[in-house]
Parts: C-alpha cells; structure tokens; sequence
C-alpha cells in the first residue's frame, strides 16, 4: 500500500542544536580543569573539587532547562501547526488551537527530558568522583611507600586523570555496556526526545480535531529494527478495527529509538497518494 501521509520537510534545526552542544562542550572543559587543577588530591581537595563539579552541572542544568522548556514548545507547536496547514491545503478541517493540554503536554515532554539529562549529570558526577578516587588511592599508595608525593607519583596521577578523560565524563553506560561522553548523550537524548516532541505535537493536534489514523514515515537507510514498522499504519485511539495502536509503535523499543528519526504523520483515505520520505544526506522529508 503506497502512503498517504503528509509531513513536515525538516526535522530539526541544527543551529539551535549547536547552541546546546556548545553548552556541554563549554562544561566538559570546565570538568577538565577543575579535575587537572587538583593537586594533593587529600579529602579536604576532593570535597573542594566536587563543589567546583557540582557549581558546574547546576549552571549547565540551568541552561538546558531554558533550552529545553523553550525548544520543546517551539518544536511541538511548529510540527503541529504544519501538519494542520498541510491538512487544510487538502481540504481538512483541523484545529490549530495552543490549549491547556497542549501547555500540559508541552510541561510533561521537558521535564521528562530534563528528568534524562539529570540522571546524566549524576553519572557525570560519579564519572569525576572515581577520578578523583584512583588519584586518591595512588596517592595513598605513594605516601605509604615513599613517605611523600614524589614529582613520579605527581605524573603519575596526572597521566591517570588524563587518559580517564580522552573518553571524557562517562554519563550513562547503555544496555549494550556503551559508555556515553555527557557531549555524546546530550547530542542522543536532545534529537531523540525532539522527535518524541514532534510525535506528540502532530498526534495531539490530530486527535483534538478527531483524526484517528497515522503513519509511520519511510525513510532512506533506515536500520533492520525500524524497517518493519515503514508505512504502517497506526491508531491512536486502538480502537479501529483495522489497525494497531500507535502505542504499540511507541512503546515497542523497536522503532522511536534513540537517535531513530522516524515520524508518525497523518493518515486519510482521502488524501491524495504521497510517498514521504526522509534523505538523512539533507535532513529533508521529501515527496517522490
């Protein structure tokens, strides 16, 4: 069955996606320093270097919370808003009212992202607190030794430090035991949760206006996990006779993965037959 589905052209806009990646690179040279400025690496310098660590991840919290409260909406009201002037090109009624749950969804999408990235910063901490610990043990070992940090036991701790953050702060280690860079995670989770963002702007604004149907986009190069659910056509309600749940998809770990672009775009019989599909060499949905 060919689709039938109309769908927003581009999908995110990587200058505002460089703004938050600046931040996270910005701190991930702040945790650097702070961690090769410690010398004696004694309790009283870790606690002062975990103050310094902490007073770090609180402002890149603060950032990221404005970022995201305010690209969240951004992207939920935009996917929305063109998916019902789509509609209405074709000659749909279908509401482009911002209501009260809109405001809702728009509140619970940000602090689930921001509930991800504060699950990060702790893993960023407990990355920088086992630094801190190995540097403190050769210390101790050198004390025990030698009676002193001898200038060899200095390198030696700054060579450890070093070669620790070549893979940067350690966020999250996945179920498939990756280790993510809190630059790396933070680049994932925000397009990841950007798209989860434009899902649930595309299929409020539908069902507020009693459209039942979507379908998940087609997309070039897409990975073996996604390729069954191509051109599916879903209910959001669960209730046609026809068709599976769009929760089924949501909530299938299959397709909507991290960094997964796919979308759920609006379905009707009576559309006009358009093939939709996404060019990653662009970051354009295209019609064929």
């Amino acid at each position: 069955m060919a689709d039938k589905a109309l769908g927003p052209r581009v999908l995110f806009n990587d200058a505002r996606l460089n703004t938050l990646t600046g931040f996270y690179k910005a701190a991930t040279k702040k945790l650097a320093r702070e961690l090769n400025a410690t010398t004696d690496f004694g309790r009283a310098s870790r606690i002062k270097t975990l103050k310094q660590i902490d007073g770090i991840l609180h402002e890149l919290d603060e950032k990221t919370g404005k970022w995201v409260s305010k690209e969240v909406e951004q992207y939920y009201k935009a996917n929305g808003k063109e998916i019902a002037d789509a509609m209405r090109k074709e000659g749909f009624d279908i509401s482009t009212t911002f209501g009260v749950i809109d405001k809702e969804a728009v509140k619970t999408l940000a602090d689930d992202i921001m509930g991800h990235y504060r699950e990060a910063y702790s893993g960023v901490k407990r990355s920088a607190m086992q630094m801190l610990s190995d540097a403190a043990k050769l210390r101790v070992n050198a004390l025990l030794a030698e009676g002193k940090i001898s200038g060899d036991t200095r390198r030696q701790i700054s060579d450890r430090i070093a070669g620790s953050l070549k893979d940067g702060f350690v966020a999250l280690v996945d179920r498939g035991g990756r280790k993510w860079s809190i630059e790396a995670y933070s680049n994932m989770l925000s397009r990841t949760m950007l798209v989860k963002t434009a899902n649930y702007g595309i299929m409020n604004r539908l069902q507020d206006s009693g459209y039942d149907l979507v379908q998940v986009s087609d997309h070039q190069g897409e990975c073996p996990l996604c390729r069954p659910w191509e051109g599916r056509v879903l209910s959001l309600s669960g209730k046609h006779p026809s068709y599976k749940w769009a929760d089924t998809a949501l909530t299938s770990g299959e397709i909507f993965h991290p960094n997964c672009r796919h979308r759920l775009l609006p379905y009707h019989e009576k559309l006009a037959e358009v093939s939709t599909v996404y060019n990653p060499n662009t970051g354009r949905y295209i019609n064929l």
